[in-house]
């Protein structure tokens, strides 16, 4: 069920809905609670443009730029610009989708012959 948290407590959580209905759940009924965040898909994603594109950059832009022989500094200097380029451009998309983060996850229920690893009927 999507909504806003309204309150939590050691007996449940109460949410309100869409539409604005207000459901109150008992904590035996809620298995996760999770809310999205555009700050940490924005900064993950732009983690991502980066470390994707600055190799990339630092091999492949020199040459695109019409470099011979880069030196090291050409190569730094293309990877810091392509790093930084697709960088953006990740965080804007990762900001745009944004990062479900996991607030309550409710403890696993154990099953009788889960933990051995076996299958009911065979020995």
């Amino acid at each position: 069920m999507n909504g806003r948290l309204e309150s939590a407590g050691a007996e449940g959580l109460r949410l309100r809905a869409k539409g604005g209905r207000t459901v109150q759940a008992g904590k035996e009924d809620v298995a996760r609670v999770s809310r999205k965040s555009r700050r940490w898909g924005a900064l993950w994603g732009g983690i991502a443009g980066f470390v994707c594109a600055a190799p990339v950059g630092a091999f492949a832009g020199p040459y695109i730029a019409d470099y011979g022989n880069p030196s090291g500094s050409v190569r730094l200097r293309h990877a810091a610009g392509w790093g930084l380029f697709f960088g953006g451009a990740g965080a804007g998309i990762g900001a745009l989708t944004g990062m479900e983060k996991t607030v309550y996850r409710a403890p696993a229920v154990k099953v009788r012959g889960a933990a051995r690893g076996t299958a009911r009927g065979s020995n």
